[in-house]
């Protein structure tokens, strides 16, 4: 068996049943990692987009709580 293969084979045999069937159609130890790779790229860019945008709303309502927040201290010294 060559390295390709055995490498194939390990990287098949680790992956569990949720991964899609493109792994188990791939040729090369190089294809199956090359389309993990791909699928680990977009959930690391998804989950980061989806980060920044919590980040950002929280970062917004605290900033709209202290407004509030000032505003009314603000009215009862008047």
């Amino acid at each position: 068996m060559s390295n390709d293969a055995t490498a194939l084979s390990l990287i098949r045999q680790s992956l569990s049943s949720a991964i899609p069937a493109k792994i188990n159609d791939a040729e090369t130890a190089k294809d199956a990692w090359d389309e993990l790779y791909g699928m680990c790229d977009q959930a690391y860019k998804q989950t980061k987009e989806s980060s920044s945008e919590f980040e950002n709303k929280s970062s917004d309502d605290k900033s709209e709580e202290r407004t509030t927040m000032r505003d009314a201290s603000y009215g009862d010294i008047i």
